[in-house]
């Protein structure tokens, strides 16, 4: 398909058809470029009188960004060029824009380029158009707790000295009713166990985790009595969750009930553990001394 670009411009006199151009929109075989000028967008407010014009252009020009993501990603989930888009941004959808807009905003007629638009074109297109420099919106992928702790359980040497995911057979481990895992378990005279909770997620899910580290703790302790092996208290690694919310709350709750049971851990404290375990010639493996049992 050939590609094309159409300039968007805010109409802020109907009867002078004064305008001012905001956006532009590219349309290419790969992907469809789009955005929009907010300094623009605040240029209406100093020459119309009208407050509510911006924010209504702006609800208009957001609108849009919303279909050309769902057509972008339309594109990478079927793995084809954008054949669908003639049927999406066409004559059709722009006169629909622009009557729900109430005429406010303008279309230029598509003019054909013949190259293929990439970001770096569209920059270039949208500074020389619009006049001010286009700066896209980087995805942000939100990393979970989960991930935040990979890399210290994945230390070089860490496997030698500590079990690693250990799975608690509940027909060894009293207190367990289904099979459960520990991110981290080891010996140094006494049993020593890490544990993960992520304060940010769902109440009912922090709650059932907690206790759930409680019955570890209980189940090991009842465990290693026959082995005359003491068990430390749990270290559970966390980061704290934002105040004045119920995962604080909970979080608070824990710290004050459990604390002869659980030791709360930040990651630089999880780091220094981690490096302990692995430079100590003493630390090893807990499923070692299970070996005859």
């Amino acid at each position: 398909m050939k590609s094309f670009f159409n300039i968007i411009s805010i109409n802020t006199n109907s009867y002078s058809s004064e305008n001012i151009v905001v956006g532009l929109l590219a349309i290419s075989s790969g992907q469809i470029y789009y955005g929009f000028s907010k300094e623009k967008l605040k240029l209406i407010n100093k020459m119309v009188k009208e407050k509510k014009l911006e924010s209504f252009a702006k609800q208009a020009l957001k609108q849009i960004e919303v279909t050309v993501k769902g057509a972008n990603n339309k594109k990478i989930a079927d793995q084809q060029e954008i054949g669908f888009v003639p049927s999406i941004f066409n004559e059709n959808y722009f006169s629909y824009l622009n009557k729900y807009s109430n005429g406010l905003i303008n279309f230029s007629e598509p003019q054909f380029v013949n190259f293929d638009f990439d970001q770096d074109k569209f920059n270039q297109y949208f500074q020389n158009f619009i006049g001010i420099k286009n700066e896209p919106k980087k995805d942000f992928t939100a990393v979970s707790f989960h991930q935040k702790l990979k890399p210290y359980f994945k230390k070089e040497g860490l496997s030698e000295k500590a079990d690693l995911n250990y799975t608690l057979d509940p027909k060894k481990f009293k207190k367990i009713i289904q099979e459960v895992q520990v991110p981290l378990v080891t010996k140094n005279g006494s049993i020593k166990i890490i544990q993960e909770i992520d304060f940010s997620s769902g109440s009912s899910t922090i709650k059932n985790h907690i206790y759930e580290t409680k019955m570890i703790h209980e189940s090991f302790q009842k465990f290693s009595k026959p082995l005359n092996c003491k068990v430390d208290k749990i270290n559970i690694a966390f980061e704290e969750p934002d105040l004045k919310t119920e995962q604080h709350q909970l979080f608070d709750l824990a710290y004050s009930e459990y604390k002869n049971s659980f030791n709360f851990i930040h990651l630089d404290q999880l780091n220094k553990i981690t490096d302990k375990i692995i430079n100590s010639p003493s630390y090893t493996k807990f499923s070692e001394i299970l070996a005859g049992y």
